[in-house]
């Protein structure tokens, strides 16, 4: 922009130089002129005069100078002319420089516009990029604090660091002989694990032997178990027929009666009968003795079968007075109360579902 005035104010003072110049030149034309005519009116007045004494030579000579002085004068008047010319075209030159400076004003002018406008936009992006590096700043700042602190941080940890080391190279030592000491209690432990493998390899065979001789005696005892029941069984009816037979028994509180059935075998032994659809089973007051086990009056269990199988007592037993037991998988009826046990009756009936 300061160049483009210093253009313009140059192009002003070169037309004023010009314009001083042709003003100058017209002022010579002007007293060229008046000089020409003086000089032509000068001998003439003089020739008028003089027209007594004055010879042909003398007004020639006259002539002569006159014509030389007017040619001067029109060769003048050519370089003035010239020099108007040259003038007019400098002058058309600079008015074409002046219309190009103009336009190229008007073109700066909306440049300069424009730059108005970018250095608005300018000054908002400046603003926003200071307000934008103050956060950076403020940042930064902040980073700076942190990094201080992690310096400090990263100073203590390296000395914790150092005593680590320590502690962890005198751990080292300490632990080598910890380690000496551990290979000869491991070797003296595996030693003693071998040998405690061999005694329990020793007394797993021990034990399986021992499993095997329990099963068999498992078994044996079943069957003295059988027997022993068979025995029991053929001992009380026995003790029954002995009974039957003793005068002394005649009284009806020294022998007593159990007979274990299933329904359909005590519906056709007749013990028991169909009380109809809904009546259920009704006990026969006198059923067959013989189908019936005796038992004393004493005795307290009564075994009536397997542990799993279900029993029903269907004689009138006070259900107070005696409970079940398992013993071996099986089942036996336990007399709590004989008196009122045996009270209602003396046979006692029960039936089982297998």
């Amino acid at each position: 922009m300061d160049k483009f005035l210093f253009k313009i104010f140059t192009l002003i003072i070169g037309i004023a130089i010009v314009i001083s110049l042709f003003e100058q030149c017209m002022a010579e034309m002007k007293q060229t002129a008046e000089e020409f005519k003086e000089s032509l009116l000068n001998p003439l007045k003089s020739c008028s005069g003089d027209k007594g004494s004055s010879d042909p030579a003398t007004t020639y000579v006259t002539i002569n100078n006159v014509s030389l002085r007017v040619t001067h004068q029109q060769t003048k008047i050519q370089n003035i002319n010239i020099s108007l010319t040259t003038i007019k075209q400098e002058i058309t030159t600079v008015v074409t420089i002046v219309e190009e400076c103009n336009r190229h004003n008007e073109r700066l002018e909306e440049l300069l516009r424009q730059s108005q406008r970018d250095k608005e936009t300018l000054l908002r992006w400046l603003e926003e990029n200071k307000t934008y590096q103050d956060r950076m700043e403020a940042q930064y700042k902040s980073l700076l604090t942190r990094m201080k602190d992690m310096e400090a941080e990263v100073k203590e940890l390296k000395s914790e660091q150092d005593k680590l080391k320590r502690e962890l190279e005198q751990l080292r030592c300490e632990n080598e002989l910890e380690r000496l000491a551990f290979e000869a209690k491991k070797k003296e432990l595996e030693s003693h694990i071998s040998s405690l493998a061999e005694s329990v390899e020793s007394l797993t065979r021990e034990v399986s032997d021992s499993k095997k001789k329990i099963n068999e005696l498992k078994e044996s005892l079943d069957d003295s178990i059988r027997q022993i029941e068979k025995l029991n069984k053929e001992i009380n009816r026995l003790r029954g027929i002995v009974d039957a037979g003793d005068q002394q028994t005649t009284t009806q509180d020294t022998t007593y009666y159990y007979y274990v059935a299933t329904k359909d075998e005590l519906l056709s032994n007749e013990v028991v009968s169909s009380g109809g659809l809904f009546g259920g089973l009704k006990v026969n007051p006198e059923p067959d003795k013989d189908l019936f086990t005796s038992i004393s009056k004493s005795e307290k269990s009564i075994f009536i079968g397997k542990a799993e199988a279900e029993y029903d007592v269907l004689s009138d037993m006070p259900a107070d007075s005696y409970d079940y037991r398992n013993v071996n998988k099986k089942k036996y009826l336990i007399i709590k109360d004989a008196e009122r046990f045996w009270s209602n009756t003396q046979y006692l009936i029960i039936r089982t579902d297998e």
